[in-house]
Formats: C-alpha cells, sequence, structure tokens
C-alpha cells in the first residue's frame, strides 16, 4: 500500500537504467571500448544543440509511434501520467521534477520540429505540437508557483490535465504508415 503512493526516483531510475545497459552489454559479449589515445579517428563531441531535420525528408506517422515508446512511455502517455500527478499532488512537486518533466516536453517538441510529417499525419502533427506548447507554458507557470513557494493553483493543474489528456486523445490517422 505505501509503494502506490510514493514517486520513483528519476536519479534511482537512471542508476538501474544503466546498470540494467550494462549487463545487457557484458551478456553480449561487449567489450570495453578502447581509450580515446588508442583510437586512430578523434572522439566525437557531445551534441548540445537540437539534430538538423530528417534528410530524407518527411517522416512517416510510424515513427512519431515508435518516438511514443513501449505503451507510450516516452510520449504523450508518460506526459499525461505526469501532469495528472501534479493535479493530484500540486503541493508535493519540486523545482527538480517540473523541470525534467518539462524537459520532456521539450525533447517531443524538438522530435516533431525536426521530424516533418508526411501528408497523412500532417493535420496530428500540427494539432500535437500546438498542446506540448500549451503544456510548455503550463509547466513555465507551475514553475513560477512552486519558486514562490505555493502548490500549483488547482485552475492551472486542471488546464494542464485537460491539454494533456487532448493530446493523448488525438487518433492516429487512419491508412498512415
Amino acid at each position: 500500500m505505501f509503494a502506490s503512493h510514493v514517486r520513483p526516483s528519476r536519479a534511482g531510475t537512471i542508476v538501474v537504467t544503466t546498470f540494467a545497459l550494462a549487463i545487457l552489454v557484458a551478456a553480449c559479449g561487449g567489450a570495453t571500448p578502447p581509450s580515446p589515445a588508442a583510437s586512430s579517428s578523434p572522439v566525437p563531441a557531445i551534441r548540445t544543440s537540437a539534430p538538423a531535420a530528417t534528410p530524407a525528408g518527411a517522416t512517416d506517422f510510424s515513427a512519431w509511434t515508435e518516438r511514443q515508446g513501449f505503451g507510450g512511455s516516452s510520449g504523450l502517455r508518460n506526459v499525461a501520467k505526469l501532469v495528472h500527478w501534479i493535479k493530484d499532488h500540486p503541493a508535493e512537486e519540486t523545482l527538480g521534477n517540473l523541470d525534467d518533466e518539462a524537459g520532456d516536453i521539450t525533447r517531443l517538441s524538438v522530435w516533431l520540429d525536426t521530424h516533418p510529417p508526411t501528408a497523412c499525419w500532417a493535420d496530428l502533427h500540427t494539432s500535437v505540437r500546438a498542446s506540448l506548447a500549451t503544456l510548455a507554458e503550463g509547466y513555465a507557470s507551475a514553475r513560477s508557483a512552486v519558486e514562490s513557494g505555493v502548490p500549483i493553483p488547482a485552475d492551472l493543474a486542471d488546464a494542464m490535465v485537460e491539454e494533456a489528456d487532448k493530446a493523448l486523445a488525438m487518433t492516429a490517422p487512419a491508412d498512415c504508415p
């Protein structure tokens, strides 16, 4: 019963994921990568800017579905889950969580911005992008409230839930690869 009221730590999730990936690499015969000095090619720089638009042109709807993750865990379903948590726990939200969650919205927005849609899902692409922009504004307002030391206002949380649910409920276009 207690576990149902505990929000998992993002740092703990990262540690567990990193550990699981290390085990997977070891189990698959992965070896320790050579040191940069042992390599004849330069070490690639870490990308700090948004990726460029897809060079192949328009992106199929199936790529957006894939971007959502298994069960939507990396997409709109996760955003809706997080926003519902804010509504149910307005005084428990932290600046760190808000920043992390807003980052999820930013990453989805950047993906849409850098993956122009094929014609069959152009309207959905535009609608989802607009909802994400509205949610980003909501997160900015929620952050201001938390910075001021007050719980997130109920009307703001309600509006964010409504927007996230609307985005999640948008139907996939028929016959769109």
